[in-house]
């Protein structure tokens, strides 16, 4: 969960929801590590055992899949 609190303040003043949850794992998906990079949040997934990357948009949390990642091997967002 992350949320600026300026913003978290400003939701809890409108009675909107304070948080979002950007990341939910599953049974065979994992988080592997989160970044900051240009203003946007990236997440590192393992889903079923191949990474992942997934760019999240502030204020809305548009998400986007990073795509051209090997399937086998590693890959780093930092």
């Amino acid at each position: 969960m992350l949320a600026r609190l300026s913003r978290a303040l400003a939701r809890r003043r409108l009675k909107a929801p304070a948080y979002a949850f950007l990341f939910e794992p599953g049974p065979r998906r994992a988080l592997q590590d989160y970044s900051w990079i240009g203003g946007r949040l990236v997440l590192s997934v393992l889903d079923d055992l191949a990474p992942a990357f997934e760019i999240l948009t502030p204020g809305d949390w548009r998400r986007e899949r990073l795509g051209g990642v090997a399937a086998i091997g590693l890959a780093h967002s930092g």
